[in-house]
């Protein structure tokens, strides 16, 4: 027996053809949402990390000033 998936399209009554568009719609609109989702797990990722740098030279770049400032005290002494 054949179902509405098995004929050419051209072959279905206008409102079959409705129905198969919405679903090859929806089905379109499933997926790019995921695709979405993923994306924007993937930039929260890019973020945190960017961050996460962020904090690390910053707290490098104190160590630095901090001792730069030892040495300069130290040599003023």
């Amino acid at each position: 027996m054949l179902n509405q998936n098995d004929l050419p399209e051209e072959n279905l009554t206008p409102a079959q053809q409705r129905a198969l568009h919405a679903a090859k719609r929806a089905a379109w609109r499933q997926a790019r949402l995921k695709s979405l989702e993923e994306d924007a797990v993937r930039a929260q990722m890019v973020i945190m990390k960017a961050q996460e740098l962020a904090r690390s030279e910053s707290a490098e770049d104190v160590d630095v000033h901090l001792e730069g400032e030892l040495n300069h005290s130290t040599k003023l002494t």
